[in-house]
């Protein structure tokens, strides 16, 4: 016998012996007990009944609001009351100055003008200013001469000059600020510096150089 021969006819056995081992390996896997693993038990499943919030009666919400707590009124200061002045002092109204404080009242002799009497003392009262005013005695040369061509054409008019009057009541400087014909200023400057004479300006009681601004009038009558 040839190896060939042995070789293919031992092939059909050993074909046998693996189908017979197979078979057993899945039979004994379907004959064997299935192990299942069941899930836990559940607890029942309970409904809660919930109570519908219905909102409150009318009268019930009007009921709180009136009930509220009220805030505490806001502080008003009481009306001050007017007094009558004591006895001997006087008032008077008062008026912004620059100068330093002036008491609106005399109180002489009583507690408020005593008190009155220490402010001053630290205090001084202000200075005391009175404008110059035209010397009577010199009126009738306050009115310049009429410019002679403008009289001629009959042409009225108006100057007006601001003056610098000195502590003699002279005037030191004359300056048009306007007038409807130039020849108006020219004269009422020329009359100001020759013949105006003014009470000079004082401050407390001592002469003082004082700005005025005047007006002249030209007229023919």
């Amino acid at each position: 016998m040839s190896y060939v021969t042995q070789q293919s006819a031992g092939k059909p056995a050993g074909m046998s012996a693996a189908l017979v081992i197979n078979g057993g390996i899945i039979a004994g896997v379907m004959l064997s007990p299935m192990v299942v693993r069941q899930p836990p038990p559940r607890e029942p499943i309970g409904a809660i009944s919930v109570k519908k919030n219905d909102p409150p009666p009318l009268e019930e919400e009007i009921k709180q609001i009136v009930e509220a707590p009220t805030l505490k009124p806001i502080f008003t200061p009481p009306t001050p009351i007017e007094r009558p002045p004591t006895e001997g002092v006087t008032t008077t109204p008062t008026e912004v100055l620059t100068g330093p404080i002036v008491l609106p009242f005399d109180g002489t002799g009583t507690e408020i003008g005593k008190v009155a009497e220490k402010i001053k003392k630290i205090i001084p009262p202000p200075a005391i200013f009175k404008a110059a005013i035209r010397d009577p005695r010199w009126s009738k040369h306050f009115q310049p001469e009429y410019p002679t061509r403008l009289l001629q054409r009959e042409i009225e008019g108006s100057a007006r000059v601001k003056v610098l009057i000195g502590t003699n009541g002279r005037v030191r400087d004359a300056r048009v600020v306007s007038a409807t014909h130039p020849a108006f200023g020219k004269a009422t400057v020329k009359r100001a510096l020759a013949k105006w004479r003014f009470r000079p300006a004082t401050r407390d009681g001592k002469p003082v150089e004082d700005w005025q601004t005047l007006t002249v009038h030209f007229n023919i009558t």
